[in-house]
């Protein structure tokens, strides 16, 4: 799941890098998104040694995101430890990204509203940082559009978090093999 705001208002917002990120892998795979209204999102499917990975991005507003999610896991008949969500993380250095398990919500909307949605904390977190805003207001930074050089640096930091989910996916097919 690749977390951020819908509508072309955000779609270059540091708070989307999460859906970058999913809409990547799915190119990278060759598969198209189709809207699900059942699950209140964009989702795209592919295999990966027999297990169906499901890409998704949500409909919803960041802070509605845990709708999504719990309606997901329950039409995919999936469960809460498969899922990894990406997003985007001010505490994290930009330009880099983190696989986190039971992670906290670090201030992240999207990660609250997952939590009290599905009641849990053990899914996996694609942390992916945009850099600290410092004295400036966190909403108002991570609303903000990618600055150039972010534009300049974001292919390289999607490949590279590409790269993270897709041996998380192995890893955790490799665990229930």
């Amino acid at each position: 799941m690749g977390l951020g705001n819908p509508g072309a208002r955000y779609e270059r917002t540091r708070h989307n890098i999460g859906s970058h990120i999913v809409r990547g892998l799915a190119a990278k795979q060759f598969v198209s998104f189709k809207s699900e209204r059942k699950v209140e999102a964009d989702v795209a499917t592919y295999s990966v040694e027999g297990e169906k990975i499901v890409l998704a991005i949500p409909k919803t507003y960041m802070n509605e995101s845990g709708r999504s999610v719990q309606r997901l896991l329950r039409f995919y008949e999936g469960e809460l430890q498969d899922l990894l969500v990406a997003i985007d993380d001010i505490e994290t250095p930009w330009g880099t990204s983190k696989l986190a398990f039971e992670g906290g919500t670090r201030g992240h909307n999207g990660i609250r509203s997952i939590h009290q949605s599905v009641g849990a904390k053990g899914f996996t977190q694609l942390r992916v940082g945009v850099g600290h805003p410092g004295a400036k207001n966190v909403a108002d930074y991570v609303l903000d559009d990618f600055t150039r050089e972010e534009v300049e640096e974001l292919p390289e930091l999607v490949e590279r978090s590409i790269g993270l989910i897709e041996n998380w996916i192995l890893e955790t097919n490799k665990d229930k093999g």
